[in-house]
């Protein structure tokens, strides 16, 4: 029997960040209107939660001019997790249904990946890499099988600096496609599984900006655990994780065990966060 699974991904942070996070969420079934059904939902959801926290930030927040972009109309600026206040955040969290999906995502130190001659790793390398074992790790958890027929569509954020190429009406990343596509063949890993990369303008897709809220609070999750980083505006990032573990199965990865304490102590907090949310669940 055919398989589908569509990956929505975005990221957070700089190659001159210290932690840098690819996540979002997938959403996997064995019929194809399945998730397409459950992609229509999720965007209706976001649009509606959206359009309150754009009122809310015209009506109530017109003093934070830190949190908005561009010229246009407050109302019409795109909602993006690194210029939310803390209410708007918690507004956004509560606010977001469980249609099914599940949240997953995968975070490395930069400052670990030092080349031979003491140069920065190159990002799109890295960037690579995670998604990779990202998509690899889902599908191990999903119990796929090696030999078995999956469609993989995995959609992405545009990147600036990685070469593309015109498909129709969006951007098909074809290095990242090429990268995942060659590794799997040497590996002889999914060899009969179909995968396309497509990218897409967080402007006008939802599901894209769903991605950046998660991948968002993960991020701030680490800095939130590391005092070096910390942030002002990571104020109750503890507490938002947590609530987003009890309403969403999730998946925290790292990309090299052991490559850094801090997201080994994310990777297991996400860990207890299930464990407790099924205890808490199961004594209700």
């Amino acid at each position: 029997m055919k398989k589908y699974i569509s990956f929505y991904l975005d990221e957070s942070g700089s190659p001159s960040s210290t932690f840098f996070t690819v996540g979002g969420f997938f959403v996997y079934s064995t019929v194809y209107s399945t998730i397409n059904s459950i992609k229509l939902k999720i965007k209706s959801n976001i649009l509606k939660t959206e359009k309150s926290i754009k009122e809310f930030r015209k009506d109530v927040e017109i003093f934070k001019d830190q949190f908005l972009i561009g010229n246009d109309d407050v109302i019409h600026k795109e909602v993006k997790w690194s210029r939310l206040t803390t209410d708007n955040k918690e507004f956004l969290l509560h606010n977001l249904k469980n249609f099914g999906q599940q949240s997953i995502s995968i975070t490395s130190n930069l400052k670990k990946w030092i080349s031979r001659d003491g140069k920065k790793a190159n990002i799109d390398l890295v960037y690579n890499i995670m998604v990779s074992y990202l998509i690899e790790i889902a599908l191990i958890s999903l119990r796929v099988d090696n030999n078995e027929d999956i469609d993989i569509k995995v959609f992405i954020d545009q990147r600036k600096l990685t070469p593309n190429i015109k498909k129709q009406k969006d951007l098909k990343l074809e290095s990242l496609e090429g990268y995942i596509s060659t590794t799997w063949f040497k590996e002889q890993k999914f060899v009969n599984s179909k995968i396309k990369i497509v990218q897409l303008d967080s402007y006008t897709n939802p599901t894209i900006r769903y991605s950046d809220y998660y991948a968002g609070l993960i991020n701030s999750m680490c800095r939130f655990l590391s005092i070096n980083h910390s942030k002002e505006w990571d104020n109750k990032i503890d507490q938002m994780f947590e609530k987003a573990h009890r309403k969403f199965k999730c998946k925290c990865l790292s990309t090299i065990k052991n490559q850094c304490d801090i997201i080994e102590l994310l990777v297991t907090e996400c860990v207890l966060k299930q464990i407790e949310d099924f205890e808490w669940n199961i004594n209700k």
